[in-house]
């Protein structure tokens, strides 16, 4: 019972979050990989503009087409390459005392999905 309520108290919102604005990540003179355009092999579509809002992509385009949102943080990106998210498709981290260490690993070398 204990437990339920604290688990109720923590999906509240606070105050603080509530005043939260979105952010928005703009990322300038990046060279993105696109595998959906040419299968496994990708395709690199060099000097673009990717605007990232709250938890999605919102633009992708050379910077003369791109608004960039008020605020925003931008980021040169001159020389990196920005790519999807990967998947590891065969994933044995849900133990106690892999938690803490195995995900901000996988996050750090790319992989944004596990199955």
């Amino acid at each position: 019972m204990i437990i339920l309520i604290l688990v109720a108290l923590l999906r509240l919102p606070s105050p603080a979050a509530a005043q939260v604005k979105e952010t928005s990540f703009v990322f300038t003179h990046v060279t993105v990989i696109d595998v959906a355009a040419t299968g496994a092999k990708g395709a690199l579509t060099r000097d673009q503009t990717v605007v990232v809002t709250a938890d999605h992509v919102a633009s992708v385009g050379r910077a003369a087409l791109i608004k960039v949102p008020a605020g925003a943080r931008v980021i040169d990106a001159a020389g990196k390459y920005l790519i999807p998210g990967l998947w590891d498709m065969h994933v044995h981290a849900l133990r106690k005392e892999r938690v803490d260490t195995f995900f901000p690993l996988f996050v750090a070398n790319g992989v944004t999905g596990q199955r």
